[in-house]
């Protein structure tokens, strides 16, 4: 009998710690999160070049996050790794629109849609440099 008390003296921490946890996981569950803030336009755009690839380069506001690219005209797509600082290049000619996006794990931010600058443009900070044209978006599946 004092075998069955010393078994049943050690499942009663288990237990105890199965109910806390139980207990805890609908007060988890309802704190809300915050959704991802939307991008900003990619600081520099360069191109497109001789073989039609346009550069963005630029800062995500959260670190860990992967920045995701997306031509709407043509069907390609170009992401990073996960790191906060960013370069893509994507094939696109000047006056194509341009998806942007990240993702943090499962979490995406809403997008933006810029069209491509003309060349002479490009990367000087001119009205045509993704500002103007920038439009937060929410497209959902980045239209794939």
């Amino acid at each position: 009998m004092a075998r069955a008390t010393v078994t049943g003296m050690l499942r009663l921490p288990r237990r105890l710690a199965l109910a806390v946890l139980l207990g805890a996981l609908p007060a988890a569950c309802l704190s809300p999160t915050l959704p991802l803030p939307p991008p900003s336009k990619p600081e520099k755009i360069e191109g497109p070049d001789a073989q039609g690839i346009v550069t963005l380069t630029g800062t995500l506001p959260q670190p860990r996050a992967r920045a995701i690219v997306f031509n709407q005209r043509e069907g390609d797509i170009d992401q990073t790794g996960a790191d906060a600082a960013y370069v893509l290049r994507i094939p696109a000619a000047p006056g194509e629109e341009l998806e942007f996006w990240y993702e943090i794990g499962l979490e995406r931010s809403p997008s933006i849609v810029f069209l491509v600058p003309a060349a002479a443009d490009a990367g000087t900070g001119a009205p045509n440099d993704a500002g103007a044209d920038a439009a937060p978006t929410d497209a959902g599946d980045g239209g794939l």
